[in-house]
C-alpha cells in the first residue's frame, strides 16, 4: 500500500514537470580585453573625469571601490568616450518553432547589445585606446520536458576575453539589464565596463606609452620658469571668475616670454579648481580668459575666467574669403566670451571639431572680424581671411 502511495505520488510529481517544462538563461557581459586575472594592480593611479559622459562622476566612485590599487581621486586623468552607441543583434529566434510545435526539443533565441568606448588621457589626447562591451542574454525553453536545463552549462567560452555571467534555471533572470545602461557596482555591464578600463589602463602602462606622455609633461613643465602662488581665490562678483597673485623665483630678461609660459601653466590650475567644483562640466570646452593683468617686478597679478566655449557651426566661402562662426558660452559671460573669441578667431574658425557646414576649410592667416551678434548665450561672428 506504502509502495503504491509513493508511486502514485511520483508520479504526480513527474507529470507537473512534463506539464511545467523549463527556462534557463544565460547572461553574459564580454569586454574585447585579455583576461589578466581578477587582481589588477598598476603603477599608477588614474582618476576618471567628466568629458561627454553624463555619468562619469558616478563611474568613477564605482572604479575607486572596485579596484583601488588602480584608482584615485588624485591619479592621472583620463576620459571615457562612447565611440559607438548601442547595436542590437537577435539569432535563432527560428528555434521558437520548436517549443511551440512539440515542447521537447527546447528554442533557443539569442540577443545581443554592443558598445564601443574609447580610453583618453586628459593631458595627452594622442595616449588612447579603446574596448568593445557586448552584453548577451541567451536562453533556451521548452514547453514539456526540462530539457532546456542542459544546454547553458558552464562558463561561456569568452576566446581569452575578460567575460562575465549569470545563470538563471525556471523563470527569468531578475537582474536582466535589457540594454547596457551601467547600473552600479554590481551590475554584469558595470562588471565588465570596470574590466575593460583597467586592462586597457594596464596595457598603455605596460607598452610605456603612460611613461612617455609623463616625460613629456615634465620636460614641458622644466620650460617654465620657478614661480610660486601668493593668492588664488574665487571673485566676490563671479563664480565662473578667480583672482590671483603669482611670484616669480627671479625676472630674466626676456620678460614677456617668462610671463606668457606662467600664465599658460598657471591656467591649468585654474581649470583643475574649476572642475573640482563643477565635476560634470567639459574639460575639453573650458578656456581661461586672463583680465587686469599687472606686472610689478616679480610679481604677476589679475583676474582669470573661466569660459565654456562650444564651437556650434563654421561656414566658409573660398571664393569670397567669408566665413561665419557660431560659438555658444555660458550665461553671463558674454563679455569675456567676446574679448577671448575676437582674439582667437583663428583659432577658432581652423579648430578640428568644428563641423564645417560649406565650402573649405579657411586657411591660416589673417582673420578681420566684419560683424558680430549674440543672442541666447551664442556669439555669431563673420569674418574674412586674407
Amino acid at each position: 500500500m506504502k509502495l503504491k502511495h509513493y508511486l502514485c505520488l511520483f508520479a504526480v510529481v513527474l507529470i507537473s514537470i512534463l506539464l511545467e517544462g523549463c527556462e534557463c538563461t544565460r547572461n553574459s557581459a564580454m569586454v574585447t580585453v585579455k583576461d589578466i586575472g581578477p587582481f589588477v594592480t598598476t603603477r599608477y593611479r588614474y582618476n576618471l573625469t567628466s568629458e561627454n559622459w553624463e555619468l562619469s562622476s558616478k563611474y568613477a566612485d564605482s572604479l575607486k571601490k572596485r579596484y583601488p590599487n588602480v584608482f584615485s581621486s588624485s591619479g592621472l586623468r583620463f576620459v571615457v568616450i562612447q565611440s559607438q552607441k548601442y547595436k542590437y543583434v537577435q539569432k535563432y529566434l527560428w528555434t521558437n518553432i520548436f517549443a511551440i510545435a512539440g515542447g521537447i526539443i527546447p528554442a533557443f533565441p539569442e540577443e545581443s547589445i554592443s558598445d564601443s568606448f574609447t580610453i583618453k588621457m586628459v593631458d595627452d589626447g594622442t595616449i588612447n585606446d579603446g574596448f568593445d562591451l557586448i552584453y548577451t542574454r541567451e536562453q533556451t525553453f521548452s514547453g514539456f520536458l526540462p530539457t532546456a536545463w542542459i544546454i547553458w552549462g558552464g562558463k561561456k567560452d569568452g576566446g581569452g576575453n575578460f567575460i562575465c555571467q549569470r545563470h538563471t534555471k525556471h523563470g527569468l533572470d531578475v537582474n536582466y539589464v535589457p540594454n547596457l545602461a551601467i547600473c552600479d557596482g554590481n551590475d554584469l555591464t558595470f562588471q565588465a565596463f570596470a574590466y575593460g578600463v583597467v586592462a586597457k589602463l594596464k596595457e598603455m602602462e605596460d607598452s610605456g606609452k603612460i611613461d612617455a606622455m609623463l616625460r613629456r609633461l615634465e620636460a614641458a613643465k622644466s620650460k617654465v620658469p620657478e614661480h610660486r602662488v601668493v593668492k588664488f581665490a574665487r571673485a566676490s562678483d563671479n563664480d565662473f571668475a578667480y583672482m590671483f597673485t603669482l611670484e616669480l623665483a627671479s625676472m630674466p630678461n626676456d620678460s614677456e616670454r617668462v610671463v606668457s609660459a606662467v600664465m599658460e601653466e598657471f591656467s591649468k590650475s585654474v581649470k583643475e579648481d574649476y572642475l573640482d567644483t563643477y565635476p560634470t562640466a567639459k574639460e575639453t570646452s573650458l578656456v581661461v580668459e586672463f583680465s587686469n593683468v599687472n606686472v610689478d617686478d616679480r610679481r604677476i597679478q589679475g583676474r582669470a575666467t573661466v569660459l565654456a566655449m562650444k564651437p556650434l557651426s563654421l561656414s566658409y566661402d573660398p571664393n569670397t574669403r567669408r566665413g561665419k562662426l557660431s560659438v555658444r558660452f555660458n550665461p553671463g559671460q558674454e563679455a569675456a566670451a567676446r574679448a577671448w573669441i575676437s582674439r582667437n578667431l583663428e583659432t577658432m574658425a581652423r579648430d578640428k571639431n568644428i563641423m564645417l557646414v560649406t565650402g573649405q576649410q579657411p586657411p591660416a592667416g589673417n582673420y578681420y572680424s566684419l560683424d558680430e551678434s549674440i543672442k541666447d548665450n551664442v556669439m555669431e561672428i563673420e569674418f574674412k581671411t586674407e
